[in-house]
């Protein structure tokens, strides 16, 4: 999943996303721009769930951003986004995709 936001001075913010809950969404990133701070809240920010047709439409509220060591020395990050509008709708696609998930990785075991 690619999640797209806006940042307040216009910025298009394009991360791959890593979890997702139907209160928000984790995010990783290789580059961090120095708009984006704890406390931040994203008023355009979008993504699609796979094999669904239409975007999910919301603001969000950075909670969280965490620095990783990764592998061959490089920096990458964490952040953790919290949903703040998005519509009741949209979180029963969510949690739909959540229990296919869930379903597909018990059949697994």
């Amino acid at each position: 999943m690619q999640f797209y936001g806006r940042l307040p001075g216009g910025g298009l913010l394009a991360l791959a996303a890593h979890d997702i809950s139907v209160a928000g969404i984790g995010l990783g990133a290789a580059v961090l721009s120095d708009d984006l701070v704890s406390g931040l809240v994203l008023s355009t920010c979008h993504f699609s769930l796979p094999e669904d047709k239409h975007d999910l439409l919301f603001s969000a509220t950075v909670r969280h951003i965490t620095e990783q060591d990764a592998r061959g020395g490089f920096r990458q990050w964490r952040l953790g986004l919290q949903f703040n509008d998005l519509p009741r709708p949209a979180e029963a696609r969510v949690q739909r995709y959540i229990t296919h998930l869930e379903r597909e990785r018990h059949e697994l075991s």
